[in-house]
């Protein structure tokens, strides 16, 4: 891969980089955000939304693409 050319990387890091930057960063940096503030229990329910949605996403990757 060179700078200009983007021909080796495939449709799923496409997708996986949109899915992280639009979901699931804010998730998990909610989540220690209120996690941080002692509402823990909020906090911890947004990491484990974050990483659900991760370990969804990285099922359906492996047998879709």
């Amino acid at each position: 891969m060179n700078f200009w050319g983007t021909a080796d990387i495939s449709l799923p890091f496409y997708f996986m980089m949109f899915l992280f930057a639009l979901i699931i960063f804010p998730l998990l940096s909610l989540g220690v955000f209120n996690f941080s503030q002692a509402k823990r229990k909020k906090g911890m329910s947004l990491l484990m939304a974050g990483l659900g949605i991760f370990l969804i996403f990285q099922a359906i990757s492996s047998v879709w693409f």
